[in-house]
């Protein structure tokens, strides 16, 4: 009787302990596996900020062919963050990077609220939008801004890319400890 209880309890322990095991373990994966937070990153000591930490969050770091391509498009548009295009400049957009057409597109449609309306190179080099607690911008200003901070973000990650795979590495084994 005396044994059968002792047996009884030594299993009762040891399924505890297993259990709690299970659970610490749980929690160590799950805690080592959870996103990296940009306070993380910057208390590694590299100086991100939201649109860098957007960035790489997105795509880490730009591959080589990526990297041409951004340097090429940037080089481009970042001169016509602040003028009034033309169709034809527009259409040089277009053929560079078919994305940043399509997002002064999707920002023209959501503004006027239709998604099926044919939209005209026209009507999109013209347009202005009241874009946060700004003055009227155009839309082609908006999207061209919103993309070279992308792509300087991304030159800015792809530079630092063995500082940051190292704090990464770093942040994960603190969490553990």
């Amino acid at each position: 009787m005396i044994e059968t209880t002792l047996v009884r309890e030594l299993a009762v322990l040891t399924w505890k302990k297993l259990r709690l095991e299970k659970l610490e373990n749980d929690y160590f994966i799950k805690r080592s596996n959870a996103p990296i937070s940009l306070e993380e990153l910057i208390d590694s000591g590299l100086k991100f900020n939201q649109a860098r930490f957007d960035f790489w969050e997105l795509l880490k770091f730009f591959d080589n062919q990526s990297l041409e391509d951004a340097r090429k498009t940037l080089a481009h548009i970042k001169p016509l963050v602040h003028l009034q295009i033309n169709t034809d400049q527009l259409s040089e957009v277009k053929k560079l990077n078919s994305l940043i057409y399509d997002n002064i597109v999707n920002v023209y449609r959501h503004t006027i609220s239709s998604s099926g309306v044919d939209v005209l190179d026209e009507d999109l080099v013209a347009k202005k939008v009241l874009h946060g607690d700004q003055p009227l911008r155009l839309i082609t200003s908006i999207v061209f801004e919103k993309f070279v901070e992308f792509y300087e973000a991304g030159f800015w990650c792809t530079d630092r890319k063995v500082m940051i795979e190292e704090a990464v590495i770093q942040i994960k084994q603190e969490r553990i400890l």
